[in-house]
């Protein structure tokens, strides 16, 4: 059983081509206890179809209940009762384009996140191994490029995506497991 009581408030204001955005948020967790994490954002209106913006902001994100007790089976492996809750600092800047028809984006992040939560196997050398737990990753960084893109054709809306990613166990210097370095998707609305 876990209870968690939040508190959310969050302010917006535009001053003429500036854009602002606080936010606060207090979690009151029965398992993990208090946390505090807030944001805020700048955005600049450089014209009426080009935008640029910046924002840092904290997390905060409590093991599930599958990732603290899921029953432990010697062939697929189970939960972790000591894991810890993630915290994260992060950055992010971009620049957007807007039209009524046609929509650009390019952000750039770097996040660190102590405690990452990440699923293992047991044995990483063995092929075979279906075994997996979850442990935390004492310090992690997340960085990388998103490219996002939309325009209208008729009644149809284009959609398109793409991630350059670095995910790094700063601890030992290699890279995340099961995390993609590029990633896309395109898609369509109609």
């Amino acid at each position: 059983k876990r209870t968690i009581d939040s508190l959310v408030a969050g302010w917006t204001g535009n001053f003429g081509d500036h854009r602002l955005q606080l936010n606060a948020r207090n979690d009151s967790n029965s398992q993990f206890g208090d946390k505090a994490t807030g944001a805020a954002a700048y955005g600049y209106q450089i014209d009426e179809r080009w935008r640029v913006r910046a924002g840092l902001s904290t997390g905060f994100k409590a093991p599930s209940f599958n990732d603290l007790y899921f029953p432990d089976d010697p062939f697929y492996g189970g939960g972790n009762p000591n894991l810890k809750p993630e915290t994260s600092r992060n950055r992010e800047a971009g620049i957007h384009y807007d039209t009524a028809a046609t929509s650009a984006s390019l952000t750039v992040y770097r996040n660190r996140v102590d405690n990452l939560i990440q699923w293992r196997p047991d044995d990483p050398s063995d092929p075979w191994n279906f075994s997996w737990h979850p442990d935390n990753v004492g310090k992690a960084k997340l960085e990388g490029v998103t490219l996002a893109g939309r325009h209208v054709v008729g009644d149809v809306t284009l959609r398109a995506s793409l991630d350059v990613q670095d995910h790094t166990d700063e601890t030992t210097g290699k890279q995340l497991i099961l995390r993609a370095r590029r990633h896309g998707s395109v898609g369509f609305d109609h």
